[in-house]
Order: C-alpha cells, then sequence, then structure tokens
C-alpha cells in the first residue's frame, strides 16, 4: 500500500442538494419542485440556470468516461497498484462533484437546495458525484406524461416516447429500488405527480418529514396557490428555434387522464411497450385499460 495521501473532499455541499429527478419532461417537475420552493423548506439554486434546471446528470457519462480514462491510464504506469489507482481516479470525481455542487448551492439561501432535471438518464452517478445528497423521484402516469410530451412537442413520435418512457422508468427503479410512496425516510423519497396534485399539503409534510425541517404557517399556505397546470409549452418558432415560456393555471384544467383520448391503436402500443412498466409504478394491475 503507498504512503500517498489522498485528500478527501468535503461533503458540506453535497449534503444540501435536494436532485428532483423525472423520467421524462412533462412530468410535473415545475409543480412538485413549487411545493418545495415555495413552502420554504428549499430554497432555489442561485443561479439563473441552475433554478430553471441543472442537467447534470444526463450530462454526466463523459465524466465518468474520465474517470475511467485516468484510472486505467494510472494502472498502466504501475506507480500505485490498481485499486489504489481506481480510488484516486473515484476521488477527483468527486471533487469534480463537488465543485457542481458548489455552483447549486452558491448564492442560495442556507438550507437545503433544489435542483431539477427532468431526466434520470445516468441517475445511478449521483452516488459517484454527489454522495449525501438527497433524491426525490418523481414520476407520473406515463400515459399522460407522454401524451403531454407528444401534444408540447417535446416528443418526435408517440413510440419513440414510449419506450423512452419505459427504459428511463427502469433505470429509477435500478438505482432506487420498488417505489414506495408512503415511505418518508432514507436517501429518496418517491412522489407520485397525481398524489401532489390531489393533495399538495400531504406531499409537503412527506417532503418535511424527508428533509428533517417544517414549513411556516405562512409558507404552507401559498403550497395551496401553486399554479397546477399548463405550467410550461415547448413550441417552435418562425425562425425555427424553440421557445419553452410558463403558462398559468387554466380554470378546470384536469391533467390526470387526458391519455384516455388516445386511439386504440395508441393504447395497445403503450401497452406493447411500457405496459410493465406502468404495472411497476402502481398506475395499473393488468392491461385492462
Amino acid at each position: 500500500m503507498s504512503d500517498k495521501a489522498f485528500h478527501m473532499p468535503k461533503d458540506a455541499n453535497c449534503e444540501r442538494i435536494v436532485f428532483l429527478v423525472s423520467p421524462i419532461p412533462r412530468s410535473g417537475t415545475n409543480f412538485v419542485r413549487n411545493i418545495f420552493i415555495k413552502s420554504g423548506i428549499c430554497a432555489e439554486p442561485g443561479s439563473y440556470l441552475l433554478s430553471a434546471e441543472d442537467w447534470f446528470l444526463p450530462a454526466s457519462d463523459g465524466l465518468i468516461e474520465f474517470r475511467n480514462k485516468i484510472a486505467q491510464f494510472w494502472t498502466m504506469m504501475k506507480l500505485l497498484d490498481e485499486k489504489e489507482c481506481s480510488d484516486l481516479a473515484d476521488l477527483m470525481l468527486r471533487k469534480i462533484g463537488d465543485t457542481l455542487a458548489g455552483e447549486i448551492v452558491a448564492g442560495a439561501k442556507p438550507g437545503f437546495v433544489m435542483t431539477k432535471t427532468p431526466s434520470s438518464e445516468n441517475i445511478s452517478n449521483l452516488d459517484l458525484l454527489f454522495p449525501g445528497s438527497r433524491r426525490v423521484l418523481l414520476v407520473r402516469d406515463g400515459r399522460d406524461a407522454c401524451y403531454s410530451a407528444i401534444k408540447s412537442g417535446f416528443a418526435k413520435s408517440p413510440r419513440e416516447i414510449f419506450h423512452l418512457w419505459a427504459y428511463r422508468v427502469d433505470q429509477m427503479i435500478e438505482y432506487a429500488g420498488m417505489p414506495d410512496y408512503d415511505r418518508s425516510e432514507g436517501n429518496t423519497l418517491w412522489i407520485r405527480y397525481e398524489s401532489a396534485f390531489a393533495d399538495p399539503v400531504k406531499q409537503l409534510a412527506r417532503g418535511e418529514k424527508y428533509l428533517g425541517v417544517l414549513a411556516a404557517d405562512d409558507k404552507r399556505q401559498q403550497v395551496l396557490q401553486i399554479d397546477i397546470v399548463g405550467s410550461s409549452e415547448f413550441s417552435t418558432s418562425e425562425d425555427g428555434s424553440f421557445d419553452y415560456t410558463f403558462v398559468q393555471d387554466r380554470n378546470g384544467f384536469n391533467p390526470v387522464g387526458r391519455w384516455k383520448q388516445w386511439s386504440t391503436e395508441l393504447r395497445s402500443d403503450f401497452k406493447e411497450i411500457a405496459g410493465q412498466q406502468l404495472r411497476l409504478l402502481g398506475y395499473e394491475q393488468n392491461d385492462n385499460w
């Protein structure tokens, strides 16, 4: 064993971060994030871009490749044994993660800081880059999420978004295990968008228990006033660029069950591609829908 000193980075920044992750866009991350932010149990990142969506996880595969390559090169040099090279490469990755975590919390109010990404791509990299962080995993009925993604322009084709949603749900379950929508302990909190829509105060209570903090009474009331619907629209402008705009509540709009407008063909396609994942998340018991 070498007598070289490996200096562990401090995890203080990571431990302040709450990552809100959903399988795909249109899963309700804006609404659920607002439950945590408006209640005051979490703060927003200080950076404008990071306060919108960070996208660190989907982009992190390059960092893992970097870690693997330097570990390989160091091992080839034979200055340290293979395990020591691997451990040192892990530490380098942790230091990169700690720097990114510092950017998330920079300028934010004290306490927990919530950042969100509507993609569970590379979710397992959370443990490598941001050890000690908290994770809120948000799921929505895949039929409604895909319906909204198709309608809003986030999906090129129905079958493509069906496959993506199913794949991303598999990633989340492989990482965190089967969802328990009642449990509020541990490093991971599962939330159903439909439950947040029906009773945001109850989901706030779960968040409070999970984080070990309480919202002030005046802040708690603000949760009941969060705009629920059409939180964003994604469209193509005349010059070919994309417009991403927030939309206020539309009277009487119900985001639950919109997939029921689908044709028999679309329903059949979803059952074939993502029916298993729908059942794993507890939205259906079988394919008789």
